[in-house]
């Protein structure tokens, strides 16, 4: 992540089986008409809350390392009317802290799509819960969503360090105080021998012993 150029790397796309039930091979896309505009897009422009408009561009984008999906890099773009300057704005904000971390990409088929053939199947047992393969297919465009159908492209903002925003750097360096310590357990026992304890401690007793002759002398003398 760069924060200063407002600047996120992530991964677009992988082979995985995604949430509905279909892959997406890497090595069957075609970029070349992508790379003309590179454009990035909310949601696929399918909010219609928002104007279509771009909310970036893309850098660059290249395989994985293990050469089965790709990684492109964005930058956020703070254009257009002040209300989607905003709205992109609290976007890129929203990524940044991983409030949002999911991106998915919007590609046309081409012919040669299907089911899994026996030869996939072999290679990949996993692909007997495929139910199609996009073998070949045109790159548009590709989007942050709240929600993508690949659970695997995913910021990577994370993934080589912690980034700390310093406001919360500043919260975490003045740590509050330790709490006080807790009294020490007792049972119910002690607790009402405690209690008696202090009942009997509150009386005086040479009074109450005085007080119980007198009475007794009353008595006697026919007073009480």
């Amino acid at each position: 992540m760069d924060v200063s150029n407002r600047r996120i790397t992530c991964t677009i796309t992988t082979d995985r089986i995604d949430r509905m039930g279909e892959v997406v091979v890497p090595g069957g896309g075609d970029f070349k008409e992508y790379e003309k505009t590179r454009i990035v897009l909310w949601a696929h422009n399918h909010d219609d809350s928002q104007p279509k408009l771009s909310l970036g561009k893309n850098l660059w984008i290249k395989p994985t390392k293990n050469g089965r999906g790709f990684v492109a890099e964005t930058e956020f773009e703070i254009k257009g009317p002040p209300a989607w300057k905003e709205f992109v704005q609290g976007l890129y904000e929203l990524y940044q802290y991983e409030c949002l971390k999911s991106w998915s990409i919007g590609f046309n088929e081409l012919p040669g799509c299907g089911r899994p053939d026996v030869k996939e199947l072999k290679g990949r047992p996993d692909l007997a819960e495929c139910r199609y393969m996009y073998r070949y297919w045109e790159m548009l465009e590709y989007s942050a969503v709240p929600i993508g159908a690949n659970p695997d492209a995913l910021s990577m903002a994370r993934s080589k360090g912690l980034y700390i925003p310093k406001f919360l750097a500043a919260v975490e360096e003045a740590a509050p105080p330790s709490p006080p310590a807790l009294p020490p357990y007792r049972t119910l026992e002690e607790v009402q021998r405690a209690t008696a304890l202090r009942v009997l401690s509150s009386f005086d007793a040479d009074q109450l012993v005085s007080q119980a002759v007198q009475d007794a002398i009353g008595k006697a003398s026919g007073k009480v």
